[in-house]
């Protein structure tokens, strides 16, 4: 159930997700759901380990970029 929800989650977020607000999503929801988070993320948004791992860093390491910057 959960890997569905996840997937329904990221679907209807996806269309406006920038790159980098799509690993900030992806390591939240991974962080929220704990031991074997990143695994489920991936398989129900589709998006790489190493995508949801480098979203974990920014977000544990609370870097942030000026407002207003995509990039």
């Amino acid at each position: 159930m959960e890997l569905a929800a996840v997937g329904a989650k990221y679907a209807s977020l996806a269309p406006e997700l920038t790159e980098r607000s799509r690993r900030y999503w992806a390591a939240t929801e991974a962080l929220s759901l704990g031991h074997g988070g990143i695994g489920l993320v991936a398989r129900a948004a589709g998006l790489s380990r190493s995508t949801i791992s480098r979203g974990l860093r920014k977000v544990r390491s609370g870097e942030r970029l000026e407002p207003g910057r995509i990039r």
